[in-house]
């Protein structure tokens, strides 16, 4: 039996009466951009959507006997081209690391070869399908890009010049890298992350921000937090979180020009000692002693948008009930529209979640760790 979650009483948007009153959004203009301020209560904008369902319509569940006996057992990241197959990547298979499921559950092939050979793929940790439903894995030891169509038929291979973690292709062609750049022994950072617009060949044509990530041997302390860089994409939009700018969005179009920055005033929430004695008591004994805390979480932890450049910010909130996170709403505009809580997994800098033609799949864990996709439609009203 299907399961209707409304989700409507978390998006808390109340809508002038008779819309009589014009809503004045806060902003201002910094060294040319224009900067969007949202405070900790949404704006109350007429016209906009007041909430919406999810209407859950199947899920694949990692611990079931018939998925496992496929081979898949680890949901490392998945996506859904434009007819509704899903494709999940199992990072630690011996055999084939590209899982193809049709619209309505059912498993339909895998493929993606683990090898040395061509068209084969030695180590991946992402994926990702374009606009022609080819599906694009990014090979982080060779330092390339293999392309499959639906089929699970190999294409072609880009290589890259650098080390590179994920390629997403955008729809006009160009890709966005995210790769790494390795410091001397001796700077204050281990490495620094850039993300970077590339053409289809890979080549950098701008970069658009960068991760950095210091080095605890020279500075002599380390963050016990998780480190938050997360970026997402609409069909128009490019959007970026970078933990040393706090609550700031940087909004580019997919020409990689700065459109805006979204800012948000927000909650804090504490660090609890069981949150720091999780994090460290697999930790050597001297990493522990330099690992340090700050008295509360950073703002958000990571971004998920739709096709059309809503944003949805997964914060460290939690609902009181269930437990589940917090995630604001903004508008394709940057404004604060609502809050609501969804049961989305936040993994390695990504929400494990995708919006898709009316349709919103999202990755959840059961407390015994397994994994479950959640395949759902999506309806405002």
């Amino acid at each position: 039996m299907k399961k209707v979650l409304f989700l409507s009483m978390f998006v808390f948007l109340m809508i002038y009466c008779g819309g009589q009153k014009e809503i004045q959004v806060d902003k201002i203009v910094e060294e040319g951009t224009e900067i969007i301020l949202n405070h900790i209560e949404p704006y109350n904008l007429p016209g906009e959507p007041t909430g919406f369902s999810i209407e859950i319509e199947f899920r694949i569940d990692t611990e079931e006997e018939e998925i496992t006996h496929i081979g898949l057992t680890e949901i490392s990241h998945f996506d859904v081209d434009d007819l509704g197959n899903i494709y999940f990547l199992d990072s630690q298979s011996k055999e084939n690391f590209i899982f193809k499921f049709d619209k309505d559950g059912n498993f339909i092939k895998s493929f993606g070869k683990k090898g040395q050979g061509p068209n084969e793929i030695q180590g991946t940790m992402y994926f990702a399908v374009n606009n022609n439903n080819q599906i694009l894995i990014t090979d982080q030891i060779t330092r390339k890009i293999i392309s499959f169509d639906e089929e699970g038929n190999p294409l072609s291979e880009i290589p890259a010049q650098f080390n590179f973690m994920r390629a997403y292709p955008i729809k006009n062609g160009n890709y966005l890298l995210w790769h790494r750049a390795l410091s001397p022994p001796t700077d204050e950072y281990l490495a620094q992350t850039p993300l970077s617009l590339c053409n289809s060949e890979l080549i950098v044509l701008l970069e658009l921000d960068r991760y950095k990530i210091p080095n605890f041997q020279v500075i002599e302390k380390t963050k016990g937090t998780e480190p938050m860089f997360s970026w997402c994409v609409s069909d128009e939009s490019i959007f970026i979180a970078n933990e040393d700018r706090g609550y700031e969005i940087w909004v580019y179009d997919v020409n990689g020009n700065l459109i805006r920055k979204v800012r948000k005033e927000y909650q804090k929430i504490q660090i609890q000692e069981d949150y720091k004695q999780e994090k460290t008591k697999n930790l050597p004994e001297q990493l522990k002693q330099i690992t340090y805390f700050p008295e509360n979480f950073p703002p958000l932890q990571g971004v998920l948008a739709d096709e059309f450049g809503r944003l949805f910010v997964m914060t460290y909130e939690q609902d009181e009930n269930s437990d589940e996170y917090i995630f604001d709403i903004f508008n394709s505009d940057g404004v604060f529209i609502g809050r609501t809580q969804l049961d989305a997994l936040y993994q390695g800098g990504l929400v494990m979640a995708k919006f898709k033609n009316g349709h919103f799949y999202y990755i959840s864990q059961k407390e015994n760790g397994f994994k479950v996709l959640n395949a759902s439609t999506f309806n405002w009203h």
